[in-house]
This record gives C-alpha cells, structure tokens and sequence, in this order.
C-alpha cells in the first residue's frame, strides 16, 4: 500500500508541475507587449479635427458659417495647384464640414474643412490617369459662374420644404447640379438645382 501511495503521490506532484509549467507565459528576455487591437472592420478611418459650434440637426437652408464655400475652395487650392471638381457641405463626425476634390493633371487631391473653424480635417492625394483627370474636369467649378449655395436651397426647398440636412456641388452628365438633400415628413428627398440658372432638374424621393 504504501508504494501505491508514494506512486500516486509522485503522479499528482509530477502532473501539477507539468501543468503550471504549460500555464506559464513564454519569456524571451523581458516584458511582454500586448498587441494592439485591429480595428473593426465595420469602421473606417476618416476626417479627424476639433467640434464644431452648429448642431447637427441644424437646417443648413438658414445656417451661416464662418468658413464660406468660396473660403474652402481657396483654401484648398492654397495646399494644391489644381481645379476644384467637387464640392459639398455636409456632418463629418463631429461639425458641418466642407469636403473639396481638385484634380491636376496627374492627380486629385481631397480635403476635408471644419466650416466653423476652417480647421484643416483631412487631407489625401492620390494619381490618377489621363481619362480619369479629363472625366473629373468636366465638371470642373468656376465659383464666380455659379448660383451661391443659398440660392440653390431656397430653390429647392420651395420644390420639396423641409430642413436642408446637405449639399453638393457635382457634374449630372456634363451639367454642375446642387444636389440637396431635404428631410421630409416621408423620408429624404433629393433635389437637383442647375448650379447656373437655378432650375430644378430633378426630385428624387
């Protein structure tokens, strides 16, 4: 019997130090670092910057900031040389920010403004082919050709009323729209106002 104990009593022993000895973290010489959490795939990374001072359900039809649209297309053209193609005002994250796209001869370049602080949010470069700049330049803005954005909402909102949620200046086969999204009782509806003569060209509910 006392054999059988001793045996036993070496197995248990033997057993714990091999289980404590596979529970222990491996070392190499010093502390371990933990490794960073990888991001959710669900999210992606976009413009950073400072809180705005407008509320995000503010009727962008009766907003005024203190960056103008003609503000954030100079803005743009100060940190590259190339023609403004796209222009919108809408909520990024955390303010009503202008998004600005320009294009040269071998490249576009996007940049996000804070419209209360004109604080620079973002900014990309990226090349791009001979078709893809000449495509982009067919809609390229001329400011001083252009309806002002207020113009462009009080048009549209006469078309569809409701609060102004955001704009866009873009080309609509070759012709510069406002493209203005206006929350209505029954859901958004987006109204396209010629960005020369203020007509509207279409309502999409």
């Amino acid at each position: 019997m006392r054999n059988h104990s001793l045996t036993a009593t070496t197995a248990v022993l033997l057993g714990g130090a091999l289980l404590l000895s596979g529970c222990a973290p491996a070392q190499s010489g010093g502390a371990s670092t933990p490794k960073p959490s990888a991001p959710s795939t669900g999210e992606q990374a976009g413009p950073e910057g400072g809180a705005g001072s407008t509320a995000r359900d503010t009727d962008l039809a009766n907003a005024t900031f203190a960056m103008s649209w003609t503000d954030a297309l100079e803005a743009a053209g100060e940190r590259f040389a190339g023609d403004p193609v796209s222009l919108s005002l809408e909520w990024q994250r955390t303010a009503f920010a202008y998004s600005v796209e320009l294009v040269s001869d071998a490249e576009s370049y996007d940049a996000v403004f804070n419209a209360d602080t004109g604080e620079l949010m973002f900014e990309a470069t990226e090349q791009e082919t001979p078709a893809e700049v000449a495509e982009k330049r067919q809609g390229l803005i001329v400011a001083s050709e252009l309806i002002a954005p207020a113009d462009a909402l009080a048009a549209a909102v006469a078309a569809a009323p409701g609060p102004v949620s955001e704009w866009e200046i873009d080309d609509e086969d070759g012709r510069l729209v406002y493209e203005v999204q206006i929350v209505t009782d029954t859901g958004d509806v987006d109204v396209r106002v010629d960005a020369r003569t203020r007509e509207i060209v279409e309502i999409d509910s």
